[in-house]
């Protein structure tokens, strides 16, 4: 039972330097006038070069799953059902041309390093997903007032649509078989 403390402990306090680390590298990245995410961007990038990567993870991740809700939450806080359901034919067509913008670059680029058109095809919509950081940068530029309220609104509209919808794409990529990933296409070479 001791040593189930200790390690308990052990983990905890492990856990806590984490944080207290990120939280560190977000504030210098605030001082430096870059942004509390570049700070933590860059923590987590000096982290995964370590050997301790996978058990900060572990540490963090309960961490990680309370942020992160409460984040999509302050989201909701800055942009109105309404503004959505007034924009909404607007939106949705930003979400269609960032999704065909980035399926368009990223699956000719994929299939060329020689994948199946398929994994290619998968991979493209899932990078079409990622697109947290342009809250950052928005949110960035509206402070700065390069952006105007109204494209700020938009480009947050946008972004918390494809992050709803991302769950459709991990799916729809769920059908395309692993072993596309894993091997070369065959009829290429």
């Amino acid at each position: 039972a001791a040593r189930a403390a200790a390690r308990a402990a052990s983990a905890a306090s492990f856990g806590l330097c984490v944080v207290g680390y990120a939280l560190a590298m977000s504030l210098l990245g605030d001082r430096l006038k870059l942004s509390h995410e570049a700070g933590a961007l860059f923590a987590g990038i000096v982290l995964v070069g370590t050997a301790h990567v996978d058990r900060a993870k572990k540490a963090v991740a309960p961490l990680a799953a309370l942020f992160g809700g409460m984040y999509i939450a302050s989201l909701g806080l800055v942009v109105s059902p309404r503004y959505l359901q007034t924009h909404f034919s607007a939106v949705c067509a930003h979400v269609l041309f960032v999704v065909a913008v980035k399926v368009a670059v990223v699956a000719p680029l994929v299939y060329a390093l020689g994948f199946s058109r398929a994994a290619a095809a998968g991979a493209g919509v899932v990078f079409a997903q990622v697109s947290e950081v342009a809250l950052f940068v928005a949110a960035r530029a509206h402070d700065l007032e390069l952006v105007a309220r109204h494209t700020y609104l938009d480009v947050l509209s946008t972004t918390i649509v494809l992050l709803a919808v991302a769950p459709l794409f991990v799916h729809a990529l769920r059908r395309v078989d692993r072993k596309q990933f894993l091997a070369l296409d065959a009829k290429r070479n």
